[in-house]
């Protein structure tokens, strides 16, 4: 005896109550499901920035920030994630005309960490520009 003939035969003594089930579509909608990774960079004044974010705030809880290696991750974290862009981004958005003067000749905008006294928070986190690695 087969086994497709073994399942026929298993198949008269089992009580057929099943649905089968139908051609329709099943649609699933994701549009409203949110990115954990995604984040906001908001200016809070006096070169202060808030990140908000699901994933990046829980990196940061999850850090022991007492350990400069540990702070240092979190720093490559945010450059991975483009919040260091972004962050950038918003400082040049709302620094003052004689700051903005003094930004004409950088090359390179990374420099600005090193020439703002900035501060990015973190949930209750509390990163420098001056730490910037």
């Amino acid at each position: 005896m087969g086994l497709e003939a073994l399942q026929n035969e298993m198949l008269k003594y089992l009580p057929i109550t099943a649905e089968l089930p139908t051609k329709e579509s099943v649609v699933i909608d994701l549009s409203n499901k949110k990115d954990p990774n995604d984040f906001v960079v908001t200016y809070e004044g006096n070169h202060v920035y808030r990140v908000t974010g699901e994933r990046i705030e829980q990196i940061v809880r999850m850090t022991p920030l007492r350990y400069p290696e540990a702070v240092d991750r979190v720093w490559d974290v945010m450059e991975k994630r483009k919040i260091g862009n972004e962050v950038i981004r918003q400082v040049m958005k709302n620094v003052t005309p004689e700051e903005a003067q003094s930004f004409q000749n950088l090359k390179d905008a990374s420099y600005i960490w090193y020439t703002i006294d900035g501060k990015i928070l973190i949930g209750d986190a509390v990163f420098n520009f001056r730490d910037y690695r």
